[in-house]
């Protein structure tokens, strides 16, 4: 059996995180036309925002495993949305 590094543990960390990053941004999309979220929509998409940044940062018992919260901002900004 292969023991990893923590640098290799971090290395597949953040793989697995970018894989299950990419699908769930893409059904937040789903929320968005043209840049504007209907207003019946406000609300599950908030959902879906907290649940992604959630999922951006791994707790064991109040420790801190890995923490991607800086990539998921980048890529909720990137999404340019208007809750108009």
């Amino acid at each position: 059996m292969k023991r990893y590094n923590d640098y290799e543990l971090s290395e597949m960390a953040y793989k697995n995180w970018k894989l299950e990053s990419k699908e769930q941004i893409k059904y937040i999309k789903t929320f968005v036309e043209d840049g504007n979220v209907k207003f019946e929509d406000v609300e599950e998409l908030g959902y879906e925002i907290k649940g992604y940044l959630d999922m951006s940062g791994e707790w064991d018992e109040g420790d801190l495993i890995y923490d991607f919260t800086d990539y998921a901002k980048q890529n909720l900004e990137a999404l340019s949305v208007s809750l108009v």
